[in-house]
């Protein structure tokens, strides 16, 4: 799905880190311990996603294959995985290399139940009246993944730098023929944690130092395609 419409100034750099063997503590505590003094903001909050994609994996071949320009269509909520779902937004996100950007369409409520997983996209889209353009790019798409974890936030003193750290990570096969969630894994032993800033190439000098004094690396890391990994090839 091409994007028509990118702007340069919305773009941001997003560097991974994929953490094992180290506990959340440790991972806090490097963080608080840093030069660029990292501060918690906001407070932790569950973050839920259902992804989308073609039949034939589309969007996760192109990320498994390094593809110059990724793309990613999911919707997203925050708090409670089951119930009524409020503020669910459908998000369009697209890579290149370690500049991504997203694409926002408030979605309106609607209800999970657990035994279910009821993912019209496009019945959901026509109900919001999104544009047509939109509900013309993903009306072959279907739910294949779901994921959700625990995700904390800082923000580096000088407020050029935001940090997430995501913990307790779970993904989901979702059967799409019969409506519901088919099979879970549970990653508890992984974190994922993400350095965000702007597009400047004067941060981002910046922000590779920051980086190399984690003594975590940077990796390339995709919970979609760690998830479909797990849930359909593992």
């Amino acid at each position: 799905m091409r994007l028509d419409y990118i702007n340069t100034d919305e773009w941001r750099f997003e560097r991974k880190f994929f953490i094992e063997n180290h506990s959340e503590a440790e991972v806090i505590n490097s963080i608080k311990q840093h030069p660029a003094i990292f501060n918690g903001i906001f407070h932790s909050r569950q973050v839920n996603n259902v992804y989308f994609d073609s039949l034939e994996f589309k969007n996760y071949l192109a990320n498994m294959e390094g593809d110059a320009e990724r793309e990613k269509i999911r919707v997203r909520w925050y708090g409670e995985r089951f119930g009524k779902i409020e503020n669910p937004v459908l998000e369009i996100k697209t890579k290149m290399g370690y500049l991504g950007r997203k694409e926002y369409y408030p979605l309106k409520a609607f209800n999970m139940d657990e035994k279910s997983a009821k993912f019209d996209l496009l019945k959901m889209m026509v109900r919001t009246k999104l544009p047509r353009r939109i509900r013309y790019d993903v009306r072959s798409l279907l739910p294949l993944l779901a994921n959700s974890y625990m995700r904390q936030y800082f923000l580096s003193a000088d407020k050029r730098l935001r940090l997430t750290v995501d913990t307790d990570i779970r993904c989901f096969q979702i059967d799409h023929l019969r409506a519901r969630f088919q099979k879970q894994i549970l990653n508890r032993q992984s974190i994922v944690m993400e350095l965000k800033y702007s597009s400047s190439d004067e941060i981002d000098f910046y922000a590779r130092e920051v980086a190399n004094n984690f003594k975590f690396r940077v990796t390339k890391n995709s919970k979609y395609v760690g998830g479909v990994n797990e849930v359909y090839f593992g």
